[in-house]
């Protein structure tokens, strides 16, 4: 049968309603394997315009970096006599050097973590082992 040698498409297309129907389920056209699906839900109601508390951390988060940055490099600037490239950046030095900061945190949680797994390992020393367990080393 060609039919199952072609990939099947399904649309869902819900429109708002008080409460929900039964849905309806159609092929497009004959023998396309593009099936429609159509639902009348609460859930196809359009809301408000309002932002989710995801949009206005980013948003925050965004406008607060700009500003530091750029009230930063002007200070830096006008004030302190840097020409205006990636030294007037404000805290340059701890900039640069973040990364060796997130490398350092990440081999002290590595330890931190293998350190308690070394000392769980050692507290279950000469009890029952379960077979074909491979323990890490």
């Amino acid at each position: 049968d060609a039919r199952r040698q072609r990939p099947r498409h399904i649309t869902f297309a819900i429109s708002c309603a008080g409460e929900g129907g039964p849905a309806t389920a159609f092929e497009t056209t004959p023998g396309s394997c593009h099936f429609v699906v159509r639902m009348q839900h609460p859930a196809g109601c359009p809301r408000g315009m309002g932002w989710g508390w995801g949009w206005v951390f980013n948003v925050t988060f965004f406008s607060v970096l700009g500003a530091y940055f750029g009230i930063g490099m002007a200070y830096k600037v006008k004030h302190k006599g840097h020409s205006v490239g990636v030294e007037a950046l404000p805290n340059i030095e701890f900039w640069r050097s973040l990364p060796l900061y997130v490398r350092d945190g990440l081999f002290f949680s590595r330890e931190v973590v293998m350190g308690r797994l070394k000392d769980y390992k050692e507290s279950r020393q000469g009890t029952e082992q379960v077979p074909g367990y491979n323990e890490m080393s």
